[in-house]
């Protein structure tokens, strides 16, 4: 990158490459004036190279992303391309339209001939211009091409008479780019690295085939098993709703994982997911960023746990325990045979709540009835009687109360 001589540099480079035009046409002037000033001057042998235009290079715009930390500190600095464009005009002596074509004719072949800016071209033009001895572009790593735009005469028409507002004359477009402009400030130098490590680990991202059971009826020691692909890694983490856990060792497999479910689900349709985080380093430690696996699902039935009276009277109230614990903001119901009772909310006033009182109206029907708590959808389970010799064989028969 240079400093900000190279513009002008680079306007003197093409002027000392354009004096090759003294072979064909001895006595030619060069100069670099607006087109209004050089159209009032007097009629003569001469080649005007004005920069109209500069504009940011296409491919250099994604270097204007930030630069800075979010404390405002510069961390790298920043490059600005450009592309500058020029006119090129020729006037002949008395205005012969003639000549002004030989010395423009003379011009376009020498571009031609010279499509890049060599370091030797810069260099030379650096040495005959006092005004930009200083300049550094010889040193810039990036090659400075000349290249033909191409205009139509309407649009050469409009540089003229819309922004000098001057009489058209014959006049040739082109670029040079691409030209990389360095900023003086520095960003300050980070501490020197110690001891360089690369790493190369495979992504092997954790699937999820299926989860068993897909119904699973709560208890403290309830276990699923997560069957799939991928899912060994040096760490492995299996998130259930809000819940992380990181099972043993022994029970991950790369097809199989099998874990407790973790205290303080609620009961309801529970995602399930599987992360392997980034471990990097000679001793292994936890980086941003992990592998995630699709994710799976699995129905938490809740569970009866106690009912109070076994049997009630028409008009008294019956008591139900569960686990796990109902929370204020899920919807919960008590089906009693066919009947059901919604747990309204000021009933879980305490945020959690593990039993459920309601009154048994005096309109009840009496007889015997199974009882189920629903919960966000999951259903609490009806035992199945699995005795061959007994009458209600493979009946549901359990939880149930008895109406007086």
């Amino acid at each position: 990158m240079s400093n900000f001589l190279a513009i002008s540099t680079v306007t003197a480079a093409i002027n000392h490459l354009l004096e090759e035009i003294q072979t064909d046409i001895p006595g030619v002037k060069i100069h670099n004036k607006p087109l209004d000033i050089i159209n009032s001057e007097p009629s003569a042998n001469m080649l005007n190279l004005f920069l109209y235009h500069i504009s940011y290079n296409t491919a250099y715009k994604t270097e204007f992303l930030p630069t800075r930390n979010s404390s405002g500190e510069l961390v790298s600095r920043p490059k600005i391309g450009l592309d500058l464009h020029y006119l090129l005009t020729a006037y002949g002596t008395d205005n012969d339209d003639l000549l002004s074509q030989q010395i423009l004719g003379s011009a376009i072949r020498i571009i031609t001939e010279n499509p890049i800016l060599t370091k030797d071209i810069i260099s030379d033009a650096i040495k005959s211009q006092e005004k930009v001895q200083f300049s550094d572009l010889p040193n810039d790593i990036q090659t400075i091409k000349l290249e033909p735009e191409m205009f139509s005469v309407e649009e050469l028409t409009k540089v003229w008479s819309s922004f000098f507002q001057t009489n058209y004359r014959l006049s040739m477009a082109f670029q040079a780019s691409v030209l990389l402009l360095d900023t003086k400030k520095q960003p300050k130098p980070p501490m020197p690295v110690k001891e360089r490590l690369v790493y190369v680990k495979p992504i092997k991202q954790p699937v999820i085939i299926k989860i068993e059971p897909q119904n699973l009826e709560y208890s403290s020691d309830a276990q699923i098993k997560i069957l799939g692909k991928n899912l060994q890694e040096d760490k492995t983490f299996v998130h259930i709703d809000d819940k992380k856990v990181e099972p043993p060792v022994s029970d991950i497999a790369h097809n199989k994982i099998s874990i407790k479910i973790p205290s303080g689900l609620t009961a309801g349709i529970k995602k399930i997911k599987i992360s392997h985080p980034i471990m990097l380093g000679l001793e292994p430690t936890e980086h941003q960023g992990a592998n995630e696996s699709n994710l799976g699902a699995f129905i938490l039935s809740p569970k009866i746990t106690k009912i109070t009276p076994q049997e009630v009277n028409r008009g008294s109230i019956l008591t139900v325990d569960f686990e796990p614990p109902i929370l204020s903001n899920q919807q919960a119901l008590l089906l009693v045979g066919d009947q059901t009772f919604v747990i309204e909310k000021h009933q879980k006033e305490n945020n959690a709540i593990n039993n459920v009182s309601i009154k048994i109206s005096d309109e009840f029907p009496a007889g015997t009835y199974l009882l189920r708590l629903r919960v966000d959808g999951a259903e609490s389970r009806l035992l199945v009687d699995d005795n061959p010799d007994s009458p209600t064989y493979l009946k549901y028969v359990e939880p149930y109360v008895k109406i007086k």
